[in-house]
């Protein structure tokens, strides 16, 4: 498919390959010597609470997963500015709507003016990033020193620390995950209590409000900005008037009951063999992208597309994944032919509304014969227009039939938008 699209003289809009982070440095992050229990014997009970007998590596990973995620953000925000300053609206899909809502709900920083990009002061990149950088420097620092498990914690806490001091009083909640949350997942939540307790350090911020005075803004912006999870019980605290985030992988994998409860995602319609191609729109979330590497290891062709590049796209792209910075009509019909396309949570909306129809056109003239457009969506609205074009467009009845679900946030993808409790999935499969 690759192939095909250079034939058809096809560029791809990327500005090259950027690393954000530059070469990760070799040493620790975390200096043994400053943390309480790694001399302790092994056999001493506080390993079988913490449920690992190395603190010092654990910590290690944790902090640089934190410095990994700051890295991207400050690399994000930094070639937003850049392309403003060169006279580039700050708008979608320079900027993507997720962190333009979060910049602008969490950060409270008018992120579609240009003078919040190219001004120095408060509310503005300028301030964001500086901030960003010193929380940075310092985990990396290895100046930080840490209490393994504190005996000052309350049963919810997972960390704190005491103002004037380089010292984070980890608790049991930092090191267990919770019943139904995986290690990955666990680890995001991990690197975000760092970011929260080192910007209490560094700018002596507040668990309450808004803006970069507020640790739990800090973290979530962090989060927003790489696609990651937030916990559940810290959800609309950045601030009494943010809109409620969607819940985490933690909420979406954990019923009522406890049990865990299995997420459908459009890359389950992909059949295991023969080998299918497969395109993903809009893909920016790192977990989208761990999706579309999935079956491309298993011997799927696998294109993703959007005309905005995230730091995971450049990672898929590092991996070996295929990437375009392109709008889905970019696409060369004679050369493109998709036998599954997934769209998660499209966001066409304000000036860069596509009406339904066309909308739906711009994918349904890529399926091959027997093919499916998977569409997931927050939008009762938009699912049933998207739903009546196959239902009253003869054109497009003649060669297409579709499906509408409404579903439980359980059985659906992760969103990034503000959290409803109905998701909506749209299946169009093409005729043979």
């Amino acid at each position: 498919m690759s192939e095909s699209l250079a034939a058809e003289g096809f560029r791809d809009l990327s500005e090259g390959e950027v690393d954000p982070l530059g070469e990760a440095a070799e040493a620790r992050m975390v200096d043994p010597a400053k943390v309480d229990c790694a001399k302790l014997d092994r056999s001493s009970p506080i390993f079988k609470t913490i449920s690992t007998t190395d603190p010092v590596g654990v910590l290690d990973t944790v902090c640089r997963r934190a410095v990994a995620m700051l890295g991207n953000t400050i690399a994000e925000l930094t070639r937003i500015r850049a392309r403003v300053r060169a006279g580039a609206p700050p708008a979608f899909p320079l900027i993507g709507d997720l962190l333009g809502w979060s910049l602008q709900t969490r950060m409270l920083m008018r992120a579609s003016d240009p003078k919040a990009w190219t001004g120095s002061g408060p509310r503005t990149a300028e301030q964001i990033l500086r901030w960003l950088t010193n929380i940075r420097k310092l985990i990396a620092s290895r100046d930080l020193w840490y209490t393994c498990l504190s005996s000052g914690c309350t049963p919810t806490q997972r960390a704190f620390i005491t103002p004037g001091h380089f010292r984070i009083h980890l608790c049991r909640r930092f090191w267990r995950p919770r019943p139904g949350i995986d290690a990955a997942t666990h680890l995001e939540f991990q690197a975000q209590t760092i970011i929260h307790e080192v910007s209490h350090i560094y700018y002596d911020t507040e668990d309450v409000g808004r803006g970069p005075g507020s640790a739990h803004c800090i973290a979530q912006l962090i989060a927003d900005a790489n696609g990651s999870p937030i916990r559940r019980e810290i959800i609309g605290r950045c601030g009494p008037a943010a809109p409620a985030r969607p819940p985490s992988r933690e909420a979406d994998m954990t019923a009522e009951s406890g049990d865990v409860v299995r997420s459908r995602r459009c890359s389950d319609f992909v059949s295991p063999c023969p080998t299918q191609s497969v395109l993903f729109v809009g893909a920016e979330r790192p977990d989208e992208f761990a999706d579309a590497m999935r079956l491309a290891r298993e011997g799927h062709d696998v294109i993703a597309v959007n005309p905005r590049e995230t730091a995971a796209a450049r990672a898929f792209r590092r991996a070996g994944g295929t990437f375009l910075q392109a709008r889905v009509e970019q696409l060369p019909r004679a050369c493109c032919r998709f036998d599954t396309i997934c769209e998660n949570y499209p966001y066409p909306s304000g000036r860069h509304y596509v009406p339904p129809r066309d909308f739906a056109l711009a994918r349904l003239a890529l399926l091959a014969p027997g093919g499916r457009w998977v569409l997931f969506t927050e939008s009762a609205r938009y699912a049933s227009l998207l739903k009546a074009v196959a239902d009253y467009d003869e054109s497009v009845q003649v060669k297409f039939r579709a499906s509408l679900s409404s579903l439980p946030p359980s059985a659906a993808p992760p969103s990034s938008y503000p959290y409803s409790d109905t998701r909506f999935r749209v299946l169009f499969k093409r005729r043979r």
